[in-house]
C-alpha cells in the first residue's frame, strides 16, 4: 500500500511531542529539539470504530511518522474519547479531563489495568510457557470459575502438537494470585499430561510458574491480557 508523506522539519518538547498546538515560543531553549519527520495524510485513528476528525482552527492535524512510531493530535483524540482538553501555559501541560473518573489510567500499551475480579473473571490471555516440551504458546479464555486452555507450536518450536482442555480458576483479588488446575481434556495430543499455572496478576499480565499433575514445578509461564 503507498503512502502519502509530507516531510515536515518540526522543533518539539520530548514531553509534548506533537500532540497539541501549543505555542513552542514558551519554552525553554535546553528542552527543544529539532527533528525530521513525516506528516502522513493516510494514518487515521479510531475511537469505538468511528474515524477521530483531526480537523482544527489551524488547518488538519495530520499523524506525524517520527522514528518508528505515530504522533497524533491529544486534543482531537481525547475529546473523541469524552474528555477535555486545554493547555496550562504556566506549567507548560497538556491537561487532560475525563469524565469517567473510573477508567483509571491506561498502561502504556493503552490497555486498562485488570484489577477488578469481574475483569479478571471474564478475560482472554496469551503468550508462552515452559514445560517438558520446551517453548510453547498459550491461549486461556476465562469464563467465570471455569477457563479454556489452548496450547500448540511457537515459532522456535513448531513442533508441538495443537491441546485443548478446561482448567479451574482460583482467583484471590486481594494478593492478585491466581491459580489454573487442569480438569477435562477437549483435545488431548498422545503422551501429554495436564500442566497448571500459579501466577500473580501484575496490571495486563500474568506470570508464573507451570506444575505438573502432581505439583512439581516443570517451568514458567508468561501471558498478557488481550480481551
Amino acid at each position: 500500500m503507498k503512502f502519502s508523506k509530507k516531510k515536515v522539519i518540526a522543533t518539539i518538547t520530548l514531553s509534548t511531542m506533537l500532540l497539541t498546538a501549543a505555542s513552542l515560543a514558551a519554552y525553554a531553549d535546553s528542552t527543544l529539539k529539532q527533528i525530521s519527520a513525516y506528516q502522513n495524510a493516510a494514518l487515521h485513528v479510531t475511537v469505538n470504530g468511528h474515524t477521530v476528525d483531526m480537523s482544527s482552527e489551524d488547518g488538519m492535524m495530520y499523524p506525524i511518522v517520527y522514528d518508528g512510531h505515530s504522533y497524533v493530535s491529544a486534543k482531537a483524540v481525547a475529546e473523541a474519547l469524552g474528555a477535555s482538553v486545554k493547555w496550562n501555559n504556566g506549567t507548560q501541560t497538556v491537561e487532560i479531563t475525563s469524565n469517567n473518573t473510573s477508567a483509571g489510567v491506561p498502561n502504556k500499551d493503552n490497555t486498562k489495568p485488570t484489577t477488578e475480579t469481574s475483569d479478571v473473571l471474564h478475560s482472554k490471555w496469551q503468550g508462552t510457557y515452559t514445560a517438558n516440551q520446551s517453548d510453547t504458546s498459550v491461549t486461556i479464555t476465562i469464563d467465570g470459575q471455569v477457563a479454556t486452555f489452548e496450547f500448540g507450536p511457537t515459532s522456535n518450536n513448531p513442533n508441538v502438537p495443537l491441546g485443548k482442555y478446561t482448567t479451574l480458576v482460583d482467583y484471590n483479588k486481594a494478593t492478585n494470585a491466581i491459580t489454573l488446575t487442569g480438569v477435562k481434556w477437549i483435545i488431548q495430543p498422545s503422551n501429554y499430561e495436564f500442566v497448571n499455572f500459579v501466577g500473580s496478576i501484575s496490571g495486563d499480565y500474568i506470570n508464573g510458574s507451570v506444575n505438573s499433575v502432581n505439583k512439581q514445578a516443570v517451568g514458567t509461564f508468561s501471558i498478557k491480557l488481550v480481551k
